[in-house]
């Protein structure tokens, strides 16, 4: 999950989809209000470079375009190995944050670097999914499944539960998005899960989409962005969101290849309507995939891999 820049002022160029898939059955939520950010100037983004082999981490910054995303301001971190997907940063704090859920243990790290390069490293049990900034406060969610039962907590920065739900979910790969003013949405597989910090409820609607649903993220009002993985090719797909009790799936776009679950990460930007994806496990590197023409382009990386990408206003 990453900072988002919401656009103002010109006129979203609409893509004309068919509507192939309804969630069956949802709650309804209020509409949502979102905070405007302004378009930056550059494209510049944050993340962790890894190399090939998946070791020695390095928080980065890179600006786009640029044909090889060349990154700058290398800090290495800890643990050496991380198996992760998105990272988060704070504006106005200019802290990042990412999670690192290894499998092997069944624990997670909690990378933090602030603004001057300084970093913290926290052990936590069980799996989390990507973490938020809302209104600068960070929030956490916790997906556990004892006895075949799986429940998704939401905590507070403190790790202090704020509300839980039990879910029937077929996997834990867990992503978030957030309107930046009043709501956090979660994909989990295949629920879409939306926290209203307001009331401090949890919703969930069954997207009736399957597995490998990867990539939430915040496009406006109406609309979450997703991909969804298969065998013949990632596809970006748009939620329309507008009714949470009737939710409609659209398809997008075919990227043309696979994004592994485990090792990736996602930001948009409605500036220029840009849907980014940093490739991992096979090395693809950052693919910059344009919404209004369905054409996408590659930064090439070379020997080094991206993942954590969150955008640096």
């Amino acid at each position: 999950m990453k900072s988002k820049f919401l656009k103002f002022g010109a006129s979203i160029i609409l893509l004309i989809v068919a509507t192939f898939i309804i969630g069956p059955s949802c709650s309804n939520s209020s509409p949502v209000q979102s905070e405007t950010l302004p378009c930056s100037t550059t494209n510049e983004m944050i993340g962790v470079k890894m190399t090939n082999s998946g070791t020695n981490p390095e928080y980065n910054t890179f600006l786009f375009p640029a044909s090889n995303a060349a990154p700058v301001n290398n800090i290495p971190i800890s643990p050496s190995r991380l198996f992760t997907y998105g990272g988060v940063y704070n504006v106005l704090s200019q802290d990042y944050a990412l999670i690192s859920n290894n499998s092997q243990t069944g624990n997670a790290n909690l990378i933090k670097i602030n603004g001057a390069g300084l970093q913290t490293v926290s052990v936590l049990t069980g799996y989390y999914a990507e973490p938020v900034y809302l209104n600068n406060n960070l929030y956490f969610a916790n997906i556990e499944t004892i006895s075949g039962v799986t429940t998704f907590k939401i905590l507070d920065k403190n790790f202090v539960v704020l509300k839980s739900l039990t879910i029937n979910a077929s996997k834990v790969f867990t992503t978030s998005a957030t309107d930046n003013s009043r709501y956090i949405y979660y994909l989990s597989e295949p629920f879409l899960i939306t926290y209203d910090k307001q009331n401090n409820t949890l919703v969930s609607c069954d997207l009736a989409l399957g597995t490998n649903l990867l990539g939430l993220e915040f496009k406006n009002e109406t609309t979450l962005l997703a991909i969804k993985a298969n065998s013949s090719g990632s596809e970006i797909i748009s939620l329309n969101i507008t009714n949470a009790a009737n939710v409609s799936v659209s398809t997008l776009f075919n990227l043309g290849l696979t994004v592994h679950p485990e090792l990736y990460s996602t930001v948009y930007n409605s500036c220029n309507n840009k849907y980014y994806i940093s490739e991992a496990f096979a090395g693809t590197g950052i693919i910059a995939a344009d919404l209004n023409t369905n054409t996408k382009i590659i930064a090439n990386l070379g020997a080094n891999k991206i993942i954590g990408l969150a955008y640096k206003n």
